[in-house]
């Protein structure tokens, strides 16, 4: 059933993306509603990274291999935090707590930046965290 005020196009236009992997998605959704050319470049790249490793993790087939032959995404992400270099499959860097913290970093910052760019009066990690009380006016309804 179509419901009044909706632009069904766009509905359409998200639903012909379903399918594809999140990085595929990434791009034609913040143009969809019309934030890509005001996101920030920076957050952009660190959630490609993230996206490319996650996909790369999920993946994995255990091998041994050395760092030099590493995947280009892990090679970026060890030198971006400065890692040091274990004589282990890169697989073992997922678990370090460094890789980890960045990880929830560049989703709040990805939320943050598209909280921006839509405007809202109040921060969704706020409101998913229980941070903004029930009575606040700035609450999206449930």
């Amino acid at each position: 059933m179509m419901r009044p005020g909706v632009d069904h196009s766009i509905n359409q236009q998200l639903l012909d993306l379903q399918g594809a992997t999140f990085g595929a998605k990434l791009e034609p959704v913040l143009r969809l509603f019309g934030f890509y050319d005001a996101f920030s470049v920076e957050v952009l790249d660190e959630v490609r990274l993230f996206t490319n490793i996650r996909n790369r993790t999920y993946h994995y087939q255990p091998e041994p291999v050395e760092t030099n032959l590493y995947p280009v995404e892990v090679i970026a992400l060890i030198d971006r935090l400065n890692l040091p270099k274990l004589n282990a499959s890169w697989v073992s860097y997922m678990g370090d707590l460094r890789v980890l913290d960045w990880a929830r970093g560049v989703v709040q910052r990805f939320v943050s930046e598209f909280d921006r760019c839509a405007g809202r009066p109040f921060s969704t990690i706020d409101w998913w965290e229980g941070r903004l009380p029930p009575s606040d006016p700035a609450m999206p309804d449930s």
